[in-house]
């Protein structure tokens, strides 16, 4: 089953678009940091990773580089 996340509309200077687009990011947030939903569809965290023994605190990035 895919997870699927609600659209975070994009928000105007209206104030209902702007409180639609905060609630979408609240929900999207909570899911991510399982306050809300399935555990399978929250996010892995590198401390999930140490804690699993899958990786050393050592081997947790300290700087995240793009490209």
């Amino acid at each position: 089953m895919v997870a699927k996340y609600p659209s975070v509309p994009a928000p105007t200077v209206d104030i209902a678009s702007l409180r639609e687009s905060c609630a979408a990011l609240k929900e999207v947030v909570e899911i991510l940091t399982q306050q809300r939903g399935s555990t399978l569809n929250s996010a892995v965290t590198w401390q999930d990773l140490v804690n699993l023994g899958l990786i050393t605190p050592a081997q947790v990035p300290t700087r995240l580089t793009s490209g």
